[in-house]
């Protein structure tokens, strides 16, 4: 994990080393695992964080989207609201914005949900443009990571197609379309 100590601005605010390490004051984390830090809006990432879940600042080229509102309602189960929500990010990005994506009071948030939300806008812009231009805040430490591991597989799928189409056919046979 990357150290907590350093005193050079970051590009997203806040205060970290040369290296790109980040400074978190202690008292902003609310959760903390091997793997990422989730802090509070205006903290930043350590090095190691999903880059998705890093607290970003509001500009003017900055836009908010919240999912309970693209969706009209709060559960984020089915894969038809996550392209809902991916056609909303898409047309932000495509206009130029940077998109932070809130969670806050999205509830049973699904890895098929997600997949569909922020999985396939891999499929629709490079990932260096994503990284810099996509976040998401308001989630549970659990539904952080899941997004994490969700992203991790569309990358994988994206990169190698047919190695997981011939896994599926392998498993389920000549019935896999």
């Amino acid at each position: 994990m990357g150290k907590l100590c350093g005193s050079v601005q970051s590009p997203w605010g806040g205060y970290g080393s040369s290296r790109g390490e980040a400074i978190v004051p202690k008292e902003k984390i609310k959760h903390r695992t091997s793997k990422f830090v989730l802090a509070s809006r205006s903290a930043v990432t350590i090095t190691e964080m999903n880059i998705l879940t890093t607290p970003t600042p509001t500009t003017s080229e900055t836009v908010t989207i919240a999912v309970t509102e693209i969706m009209g309602h709060n559960l984020c189960i089915a894969n038809v609201d996550g392209q809902k929500v991916c056609e909303a990010i898409a047309g932000a990005l495509r206009s130029g914005k940077r998109v932070i994506v809130s969670f806050k009071d999205g509830e049973d948030i699904t890895s098929a949900f997600l997949a569909d939300a922020i999985g396939h806008l891999y499929a629709l812009f490079p990932e260096d443009f994503l990284e810099a231009n996509l976040r998401a805040i308001d989630m549970e430490p659990d539904d952080a990571a899941d997004l994490t591991y969700t992203v991790r597989w569309v990358k994988k799928y994206l990169k190698d197609p047919e190695r997981f189409i011939a896994a599926a056919r392998d498993a389920f046979g000549d019935d896999y379309e």
